[in-house]
């Protein structure tokens, strides 16, 4: 509805149309050929639109058959299972996190529990900086409906840590990706 100059909605004047000498080309999908997976891993778009075409995509476009992609597994959510192993996972990390032992030890227990971006991030931590002296347990967890990231919250006696664990895809394994204290300043003074 658009007001007229009665001040009054008129009705039929609400969508917008093109004057009668535009032509406006027909909505279509690309009308290209699919691309090879070799191709499309050339782009920096790669994987940002789903899984790459197959070559029976390929065979069945070039012969004129329809292509039917392949489906995308959705994500329901984090289960109950996947929010304790975070669980687990998180408070298991920030024991050995915390733990008053050598740097090589520190990093033999730590090191198989995280991502490489952790690894990288912690690789001259002293776990003798910490002033942490007892990991009470989980307090909360923060999901979302990214399936690859959940966040677990461990209460210590200087305050609560965010633990933050990453995974690859909804199967594979569970990592720590980053620990960060709530408060810093009481966890390693200053």
């Amino acid at each position: 509805m658009v007001k007229g100059t009665s001040g009054k909605q008129e009705a039929g004047a609400g969508a917008p149309t093109l004057p009668a000498s535009v032509s406006a080309p027909p909505a279509t999908a690309s009308s290209g050929p699919p691309v090879s997976e070799e191709e499309a891993k050339k782009s920096s778009r790669y994987g940002s639109f789903g899984g790459p075409v197959t070559s029976g995509e390929v065979e069945a476009y070039n012969e004129g058959r329809a292509v039917t992609p392949t489906p995308v597994e959705s994500f329901e959510g984090w289960d109950n299972g996947q929010v304790q192993q975070a669980k687990d996972l998180g408070l298991e990390a920030m024991k050995a996190y915390t733990a008053k032992v050598s740097m090589a030890e520190w990093h033999e227990r730590m090191d198989p529990m995280g991502t490489d971006n952790f690894r990288a991030e912690t690789k001259r931590f002293n776990p003798h900086y910490t002033t942490v002296e007892q990991v009470q347990g989980v307090t909360g967890v923060q999901t979302s409906d990214n399936p690859q990231l959940i966040e677990v919250t461990v209460g210590t006696d200087k305050g609560p840590f965010t633990v933050r664990i990453a995974r690859a895809s909804v199967g594979s394994k569970m990592l720590v990706d980053h620990i960060e204290p709530e408060d810093p300043r009481a966890v390693y003074g200053g």
